[in-house]
């Protein structure tokens, strides 16, 4: 059976209810929610109608299978809500949608996407980072997160398992270091990750910085192109902690 990513209209609304709730049964059976299914309401799917972000996996006879909406917050694409008919999953329909999602995302020249979602099922929080997504908690989680995990704290769901995720597109940099030791910290000042460390005087790398591989800063492939640049001006100077900089 064969499918397609398309845009999704008004008349498709019923169709993509039915997804959900179908799917809602897949989430119950991995103990990611309980209680009576609640599928999106008809103003919350015109919100990522008005949007333009909401996308559907379509069959052979044109019928939706899979869907994924979301709406800007902050500069990001938020997704709200993904979901695949059961009889369609693991066959990659959501991958697809979501890399939809996030090109458009991207073609808008939003600064990244965020979602909630639950921490243990394996199509959930680990699927996400598998996309590249992380989770934000603390001082790095945005308001509007929190806001949003205390609502569905409201409607029910469990707190110990639900967590927001944030991907950035791009991202400013903070520098901060150490004029001793010569070590020279990049985070982002949008997400407040530690990017990479490294030393100063050695054309070496850190990332992740606690475990993973060594590498040289303009090797840094989960960076993105324009960031990366900025990393690699950086390693021109021969002595950077007696720049300024750090």
């Amino acid at each position: 059976m064969s499918f397609r990513i398309g845009r999704a209209n008004r008349d498709h609304f019923a169709a993509l209810r039915t997804i959900e709730l179908a799917s809602f049964e897949t989430l119950r059976a991995a103990d990611a929610v309980s209680g009576e299914a609640a599928p999106s309401s008809d103003g919350e799917l015109q919100q990522y109608l008005n949007a333009g972000f909401l996308f559907a996996a379509f069959d052979e006879q044109a019928i939706p299978v899979g869907y994924g909406g979301g709406y800007i917050a902050d500069s990001y694409l938020h997704i709200g809500e993904i979901d695949v008919h059961p009889g369609w999953q693991r066959r990659g329909i959501g991958r697809q949608i979501m890399k939809a999602l996030l090109d458009e995302g991207r073609a808008r020249k939003l600064q990244g996407a965020t979602l909630t979602t639950d921490r243990l099922a394996p199509f959930n929080a680990p699927f996400y980072t598998s996309l590249g997504f992380h989770i934000v908690e603390g001082d790095a989680c945005p308001e509007r997160l929190r806001a949003i995990l205390s609502t569905e704290k409201a409607k029910g769901l469990d707190p110990l398992r639900r967590v927001a995720m944030m991907l950035v597109f791009w991202s400013l940099f903070r520098l901060g270091g150490d004029r001793s030791s010569g070590t020279l910290y990049v985070f982002g000042e949008t997400d407040k990750r530690l990017w990479c460390q490294f030393d100063l005087y050695r054309p070496t790398s850190r990332f992740p910085p606690n475990g993973g591989e060594s590498l040289h800063p303009s090797g840094l492939s989960d960076i993105s192109a324009p960031s990366r640049r900025r990393l690699s001006i950086i390693r021109v100077f021969p002595s950077v902690s007696g720049s300024g900089l750090c």
